[in-house]
């Protein structure tokens, strides 16, 4: 009995010690997203002369990606500690939801003069945590935006059936290679999709999401070359 107690606290330490590291990982990778945003707004800003109104935008842009790094945080931990059971649904139209999303990371695409753009459509309706969500769409369209070819366009659609669907027009992804893309750091920090380099953490937290939704993430070729990333999640009856 002793030696089941100890071998029982041991892996409650170990799974402790996972859960903290997988935390680490994740966010380090997470706020990449809204700090990149925060410093493009800002060295956008300084480029010449603003008025005072322009600069009270920028400081409300800042502390909306500030709320949204708290926002990640705090769902990256509960996703830590309790996988699936960390996941808070409830009904909520993804079209609105991307299009939040659309709206605040077009600036990942500015440099490179990347257009984040989102096909209008009607409400969709589905059963999802909707800051769960938001991290998959922003893994996504930073996913595209880094491989997409500079003067080229990102684009988001949602569609019924509770479909989510990210399309770009870099080198696309072989089909020998789509299911390791969603393993996390298969690839080190190379950027050659054509060996299924650069993706890194991202679509393995892309993956954990849409699994505690019970829906999928697939890779698909778009029409007229790129890569087309699709969700599917169960929609509300």
């Amino acid at each position: 009995l002793q030696t089941e107690a100890i071998n029982g606290l041991l892996a409650r330490v170990e799974r402790g010690v996972a859960a903290q590291q997988q935390f680490a990982a994740d966010a380090s990778h997470e706020l990449r997203t809204p700090l990149t945003v925060i410093s493009t707004k800002l060295e956008v800003a300084r480029r010449k002369p603003r008025d005072a109104a322009h600069w009270a935008r920028v400081a409300d842009d800042t502390l909306a990606e500030v709320q949204r790094m708290n926002v990640l945080v705090d769902k990256l931990l509960q996703l830590s500690r309790a996988g699936a059971a960390g996941l808070h649904r409830a009904p909520a139209d993804l079209y609105a939801l991307a299009a939040a999303v659309v709206e605040r990371v077009r600036a990942l695409g500015e440099p490179r003069a990347v257009r984040v753009a989102l096909v209008p459509g009607a409400p969709v309706r589905a059963e999802v945590d909707a800051d769960a969500v938001s991290i998959v769409l922003d893994n996504l369209i930073r996913n595209a935006v880094d491989h997409a070819p500079a003067g080229s366009e990102v684009t988001v659609r949602v569609s019924a059936g509770a479909l989510l669907a990210v399309e770009d027009r870099g080198p696309g992804v072989p089909v020998a290679l789509r299911a390791r893309v969603f393993e996390p750091f298969a690839r080190g920090d190379a950027t050659d999709r054509a060996t299924g380099a650069g993706v890194g953490l991202g679509l393995a937290i892309c993956q954990r999401i849409v699994d505690g939704h019970r829906g999928t993430i697939a890779i698909e070729d778009r029409d007229g070359g790129g890569a087309r990333f699709v969700v599917r999640i169960p929609e509300v009856g």
